[in-house]
């Protein structure tokens, strides 16, 4: 292709794209054009001043504007607006749609419906506009609807855009109870409010009427609380928390803006008064708790606001927050602090004194009395269980009074980045023998339920590891056994083999898999003594019932061996129970009987050729 050729081609398409811009163009002015061919009114949703908003034949919901999207209600009454609803509104009555006209001139308007509207709104805009929209019936093909605007021609309007105009009051007024920024509720004042006697005047005037049970709670940090009042202390955050979420987003339901009479909804006195503080300096917000009462299957609560004659309904499962005393608003869990920081437990109980440290795996090891390995499970159970249990009241003794001073059980906890430990103690119990005293990781003292209390003593051999033999059966390649006086040995190379005796055969590889199976993982059931006594006689460990060394293989080749396993007579009154120890850890142990029976069962498949 010569030079003059090429620039004659890209003349082409450099027109061509030219031309195919253009009519992009042309496609886009147009729909814009159609689009607000279609649009009833011209104007832009911030324009917008007054709006009066009837539904049906009931009374007019007003709302103005200055602009900026912040709207009030001025009629039935002063009230806070929903700005999110009324700038809907405002955009769909701004972008209301004809979608075709019906009558230029109706005579009667009783086939729309419109002779009596479904809905009528009026408006004025900030050059003057005034304006007002009727709508009927909806149309024939249920996705349109009837309308009339300035009473002129009969209009079929989208549905949609009528149903997001079709506001009652409660849509459009502010059903957020407290106005609070995006900080959250930082402080929380509630406050009893004394009943009068029976028969007695009931007080008239101003709240608050003599107060009872004032309880004051502040954030000291992002999810931590404080008590203030009426003593100091820490807070008991998982409820404190509960409560300042529900009354940040509590709503209002079933208004009375007007109520005649505060008695009938047991606001003459109020049972209750909250104030909240939020960030920002902004003022105190007050609300008053009324008497209960039941909305379809609901329970709800009848209250007000400090700054206005409304009477309204809130949800009922709120009172589950209220404190009941001063003290259910204060941290009550004996451990409060994060148990995955956890390091260190010094733990002592009678005779019983020993210390669980955690390693570089994080896994939980004895360092004292013994040097071994713990029982992850049962440690990580027993701190739950410590995590859960949670006093019921803080009675005014002393620490010697309530036999804290020489506790029953006492725990020294370490955490992570922390070099103050922090002590929990258990103490004596009441006359009652239902409670007993005990001290909070904050040192407060406490009473919790004695069965409670119980769950946290224990034994050394509790927290040790249970598992005292354990292989895995597909990497096991010989087994050495000695078993009620006959001597096995078994090798596997693809199948099982008898090498001892030598006259023998495993009548089924299943066999063969039971036995491994059965001594695959032997777990202690409790422990006889700590240490190996010098004659093994009184425990038939002098003389084995069972003797088994495990050879095993791994993926590499290495090779190791577990064992020698002996178990030996059946523990007195335990006839279940049988004494065992294994190589390498000087404790006799308890091993249930099952491990014999199972082993002896499997047995049964060696035969002869």
């Amino acid at each position: 292709m010569s030079h003059r050729a090429a620039i004659a081609l890209l003349a082409v398409f450099a027109v061509l794209c030219g031309a195919y811009w253009m009519m992009l163009r042309h496609e886009e002015s147009s729909r814009q054009a159609t689009a607000a061919a279609g649009r009833v009114f011209d104007f832009e949703p911030e324009a917008l001043r007054r709006v009066s908003i009837q539904v049906e034949d009931r009374s007019p919901t007003v709302g103005v504007t200055e602009g900026g999207g912040l709207w009030r209600i001025v009629e039935p009454h002063e009230l806070d607006a929903q700005n999110e609803v009324w700038t809907k509104i405002a955009v769909n009555l701004a972008e209301l749609h004809r979608e075709r006209t019906i009558e230029e001139s109706p005579k009667d308007l009783a086939p729309y419906e419109l002779n009596d509207p479904r809905l009528q709104i009026e408006f004025n805009t900030e050059d003057g506009q005034s304006h007002r929209v009727i709508f009927g019936k909806i149309g024939p093909m249920q996705v349109n609807r009837y309308a009339q605007v300035d009473g002129g021609a009969v209009i079929l309007t989208p549905h949609n855009q009528y149903a997001q105009l079709n506001r009652q009051l409660l849509d459009l007024r502010q059903r957020y109870i407290f106005n609070v920024g995006p900080e959250g509720i930082t402080r929380i004042e509630f406050v009893r409010i004394r009943q009068p006697e029976e028969n007695a005047p009931k007080p008239q005037g101003a709240y608050p009427i003599e107060e009872l049970g004032k309880v004051v709670v502040q954030q000291a940090g992002e999810n931590d609380w404080r008590m203030l009042e009426p003593f100091e202390a820490n807070a008991n955050n998982a409820l404190v928390l509960g409560l300042a979420k529900e009354l940040q987003f509590a709503v209002g339901q079933e208004y009375v803006d007007a109520p005649e009479n505060l008695d009938d909804f047991f606001l003459n006195p109020p049972g209750a008064r909250i104030t909240v503080y939020s960030g920002g300096g902004s003022a105190p917000q007050t609300l008053y708790i009324g008497g209960g009462t039941r909305t379809g299957d609901k329970d709800m609560l009848f209250a007000k606001r400090a700054d206005a004659p409304t009477v309204f309904q809130i949800d009922g499962a709120i009172y589950g927050y209220f404190p009941k005393t001063p003290d259910a608003y204060r941290e009550n869990r004996l451990l409060s602090r994060s148990a995955l920081a956890l390091k260190r437990v010094d733990y002592q109980a009678g005779d019983v004194n020993l210390t669980l440290e955690k390693d570089d795996q994080k896994r939980w090891r004895i360092t004292q009395p013994v040097q071994e390995a713990a029982d992850q499970e049962m440690v990580s159970g027993f701190i739950s269980t410590l995590l859960k249990i949670r006093g019921e009241s803080f009675p005014p003794i002393s620490i010697v009074d309530a036999g804290l001073d020489k506790p029953a059980v006492m725990l020294k906890l370490a955490f992570e980045n922390d070099n103050a430990p922090v002590l929990i103690r258990i103490g004596k119990t009441t006359e009652d023998k239902k409670m007993n005293y005990a001290t909070l990781d904050t040192g407060v003292i406490t009473l919790v339920p004695t069965q409670h209390a119980a769950s946290i003593t224990r034994e050394l051999f509790d927290f040790r590891e249970k598992r005292i033999f354990e292989i895995a059966p597909d990497a096991v390649k010989r087994v050495a056994l000695r078993f009620e006086d006959v001597d096995y040995a078994f090798t596997r190379d693809r199948r099982w083999n008898v090498e001892q005796p030598a006259e023998k055969i495993w009548d089924s590889q299943d066999d063969a898999k039971a036995l491994v199976e059965a001594v695959a993982r032997v777990d202690a059931s409790g422990m006889a003594v700590s240490e190996a006594p010098a004659d093994l006689a009184p425990y038939g460990l002098d003389s084995p019932l069972m003797i088994l060394t495990v050879e095993t293989a791994s993926e590499s080749g290495e090779t190791a061996t577990a064992g020698p396993f002996r178990i030996g007579a059946a523990v007195p009154d335990q006839t279940y129970l049988r004494f065992a120890t294994v190589e390498g850890r000087p404790e006799i142990f308890h091993v249930n009987q099952s491990v014999i029976d199972k082993v002896r069962e499997a047995l049964k498949g060696v035969r002869n050729r």
